[in-house]
């Protein structure tokens, strides 16, 4: 079995990590923007005395809201103000105490009148802190936004100031399955009774919590990829608190797609074809990257190429699941040009991408206050549906699973076999996670929130999320538009400024404008 790494990048590069069984694959990227969280936490007073606040033209506010808060000490993060909440770490055992959800906010620049709802924003992920998504940065730039906006995120538990999870095992890296398995298992037993505390369930009563300490009636909720599922939450529990919704590269969380996500293989092969076709050398050398690329999958699964890298090393050998850790937003054009080399006869460029991106993630995940490796396993076996009941002895549960995957047709991850799909989007990652001590849903499965205006973003060249399953959450948000942006991948907003400004106007007007982005980029 192979386990994809996760790659690092800054805006607008995405960065991604790869462990939530959802639609597509492990791969959830988002993006990393460089506000590293180093904010003052203040202790919130028993009393919350009025706080003068500048506006962006120099002159006095007085907000009562933002009393507790402090301006932010990290110097790239200008114009923000940060306090720390303490929430219950379990809201049904007054006894579990406390974790702090720390929080960001922008205030509004127009003072001649009452702010408007605010927007708020989580990352996603799981396992990243509050500002590392493009919806905080490319909102925090917006002053149309900003006039009568304030801005609000926050680092979810489990994550930078909220009580970072640091799971040193996974942290550090792994280098086989073995060890991965054995970094989970500590992990959960290092989290104890609170392993199932950190799910979308938890982490939507947070923001529920600061909304109420904020003194907001309603809020404007943007989630972006896998905090699809926070908003989801949130929706089933607080819905009279949502003025409106905006769901960039999501996905819902219950039925078949969630569990084994048959749309996947394609939407991988379909943005592969757009974006060769895009590359003028690429659209040259490889007609049909489509059918290259399923030549290559049967060409390694029934005989596994093996080589030594150009540049030296031990060898490398690559199987059908390989090509699918190889197909990732970083150089996807070279993944192409490199098979249809192969299948002119020379394999050499192919090897040379499989000895540069091994197939664990040794390297580890860095600073576990900017990217929890613990948060986001706690989070993912929390949320995630599986065959097995999560009240199933682990025996049981691999009997369930076992049943379940023979159960699928032959074919349902065509080019890849069963077992070659599951590979690198592994089925059983969750297996040996600990039964929870009381289970939340994220939401009652069938259940619709009508009467919440919703924008639904997807990209054509989304390589984590397929197009159907973005598009599924219409079903979800009844009062929704679906709107697909060409050239975009996960989220649109790493397309920039044109979904920015798409996303601002359906937030001052509840009306989705038509997208005004590049093609093809």
């Amino acid at each position: 079995m192979t386990r994809p790494t996760r790659s690092s990048g800054r805006l607008p590069a995405a960065a991604g990590h790869g462990l939530a069984r959802w639609p597509v694959r492990l791969v959830m990227p988002i993006a990393g923007l460089l506000l590293i969280g180093a904010c003052a936490a203040p202790a919130i007073p028993s009393s919350t005395p009025r706080s003068t606040l500048p506006s962006a033209s120099g002159s006095p506010s007085t907000d009562d809201r933002f009393a507790a808060f402090a301006p932010c000490t990290d110097s790239r993060a200008p114009g923000w103000l940060c306090a720390s909440l303490e929430v219950p770490l379990d809201r049904a055992d007054p006894a579990a105490g406390t974790i702090p959800i720390f929080v960001w906010v922008k205030p509004h620049t127009d003072l001649s009148a009452p702010a408007a709802e605010p927007f708020f924003t989580t990352p996603g992920g799981p396992g990243y802190f509050g500002l590392a998504n493009f919806a905080v940065f490319w909102m925090s730039n917006s002053a149309e936004l900003l006039k009568h906006h304030d801005l609000v995120t926050m680092d979810p538990r489990g994550t930078g100031q909220s009580g970072a999870i640091n799971c040193v095992d996974l942290q550090d890296g792994v280098a086989s399955r073995a060890e991965w398995d054995a970094a989970v298992a500590a992990c959960a037993a290092q989290l104890g009774s609170a392993s199932d505390r950190y799910g979308a369930a938890d982490r939507a009563m947070d923001v529920e919590a600061v909304r109420a300490w904020l003194g907001y009636d309603q809020i404007d909720y943007h989630g972006q990829s896998a905090a699809s599922i926070d908003v989801q939450a949130y929706a089933a529990r607080v819905p009279q608190h949502l003025r409106a919704v905006v769901l960039d590269s999501g996905f819902s969380v219950t039925g078949a797609d969630a569990a084994i996500g048959p749309d996947g293989p394609s939407s991988l092969l379909d943005v592969a074809q757009l974006t060769c076709a895009a590359t003028a050398d690429c659209a040259r050398a490889v007609p049909d990257a489509r059918a290259t690329l399923s030549w290559l999958v049967h060409a390694v699964a029934g005989s596994p190429l093996t080589g030594k890298p150009s540049g030296g090393g031990a060898a490398v050998t690559i199987g059908e699941s390989d090509v699918g850790r190889f197909l990732a937003p970083d150089d996807l054009v070279g993944v192409v040009e490199a098979a249809a080399s192969y299948q002119a006869g020379n394999p050499q460029p192919l090897i040379d991408i499989a000895a540069a991106n091994p197939a664990w993630n040794t390297a580890g995940d860095g600073d576990y206050r900017e990217y929890s490796s613990g948060d986001n396993i706690a989070a993912t076996c929390t949320d995630t549906d599986t065959p097995w009941l999560r009240t199933d002895p682990i025996a049981v549960r691999r009997q369930k699973l076992d049943a379940a995957n023979a159960a699928l047709p032959a074919t349902i991850f065509a080019p890849w076999s069963k077992s070659g799909w599951d590979g690198f989007n592994p089925s059983d990652e969750c297996i040996n996670w600990p039964a929870p001590q009381r289970y939340e849903a994220v939401r009652p499965a069938g259940s619709t929130f009508p009467g919440i205006p919703t924008l639904i973003l997807a990209g054509d060249r989304d390589m984590n999320v397929p197009i159907a399953a973005s598009r599924s959450l219409a079903g979800v948000f009844p009062d929704s538009r679906f709107v697909l942006i060409p050239g975009a991948g996960h989220p649109t907003l790493s397309l920039g400024a044109c979904v920015a400004d798409l996303i601002v106007k359906f937030i001052e007007t509840l009306v989705v404008a038509e997208p005004n982005c590049p093609a093809g980029s």
